[in-house]
């Protein structure tokens, strides 16, 4: 009765040691495939750095409007500022500026 303890108990050590292998071969294969593994991680993080990219630019173009706002809103009004931007973006002009029409 030994010899057939002893042969159940080598099976079932190896049975104990091929089970894990098994399962973590599989879950390697499936983290490698493009079904939401490594690839779509590799993925995100491309996109993340992207948008904290596309951030920070817009954080630095926020800053200069900002600054350009303060200039024109605050008690010491830059009246130079304030010209060029009703020049450029509200259609004023100068008075040494000459129209000509052309048909």
């Amino acid at each position: 009765m030994s010899i057939f303890q002893s042969n159940v108990n080598s099976n079932f050590k190896l049975i104990y040691f091929i089970i894990p292998l098994i399962v973590s071969g599989l879950l390697i294969i499936n983290a490698s495939r493009d079904n939401g593994g490594i690839p779509v991680l590799n993925s995100l993080n491309k996109k993340i750095y992207e948008a904290e990219k596309n951030i920070a630019i817009l954080d630095q173009e926020l800053s200069i409007i900002q600054n350009k706002v303060n200039l024109i809103k605050g008690p010491e009004i830059d009246a130079d500022l304030l010209e060029e931007l009703a020049y450029e973006y509200l259609g004023y002009s100068y008075k040494k500026d000459l129209f000509v029409p052309i048909k």
